[in-house]
């Protein structure tokens, strides 16, 4: 998903960082243990190895990311939901033994028909986060044209992953993450799933149980 490793250093007042800091985006969930801290002091951050040297001055200090949003700015604490070469097994309490069809309630569309819908009929062309903030996006009404900035405000916090998706909860399926991050659905009782449970290349992590 990116194509290029950014190292950043923070320039800030005396008392701001006790030190200067370097932040590398090398790990998909790389996000989850930065920190991006907000004064009312304007900081400089200086992006080098990109061609010529860019200094910015925001309240949140921000990289430049190649590949999923080109030359766009983005806040340097992202968060992700991705997993890559990971099977998500259904849930240990599940309460099927064979996958369903995710039910629409009084001709609403719910969190469950949208996750699957996106995931079944487009297998391998979704990451994770685009299904996760798709749902967001279409239950809250916000407009296609706002997408680029309400996806960038929503990965700003942690977001549950698919793990905590209905999909594997409730209705027995497994979903498989490939090297680039990509989803597609597989119910429990298929051969596909069997294979999947079977195969020691791939991260096995279960859905999260509905009941603690």
């Amino acid at each position: 998903m990116l194509n290029a490793i950014l190292k950043l250093r923070l320039w800030a007042p005396p008392g701001t960082f006790s030190a200067s800091t370097w932040h590398k985006w090398n790990h998909p969930r790389f996000a989850s243990s930065c920190m991006a801290r907000h004064h009312d002091a304007t900081r400089k951050c200086l992006v080098h190895g990109m061609g010529p040297s860019q200094a910015i001055d925001e309240r949140t200090v921000a990289i430049l990311v190649y590949g999923l949003f080109p030359h766009k700015w983005l806040p340097l604490c992202m968060h992700t939901t991705n997993y890559t070469n990971t099977f998500i097994e259904a849930a240990e309490d599940c309460p099927i033994d064979k996958a369903e069809l995710p039910p629409r309630k009084d001709d609403k569309t719910t969190v469950a028909n949208l996750h699957f819908d996106m995931i079944y009929d487009h297998p391998y062309q979704y990451t994770s986060d685009d299904i996760i903030f798709g749902t967001h996006a279409i239950r809250n009404d916000i407009p296609k044209r706002d997408w680029p900035e309400a996806r960038t405000q929503y990965f700003s916090k942690g977001q549950a992953c698919l793990r905590a998706s209905p999909l594997g909860k409730r209705y027995g399926w497994g979903i498989h993450h490939d090297a680039n991050s990509k989803v597609a659905v597989y119910p429990m009782e298929s051969s596909e799933y069997k294979k999947f449970v079977k195969d020691k290349s791939l991260n096995h992590v279960k859905a999260m149980r509905s009941k603690r």
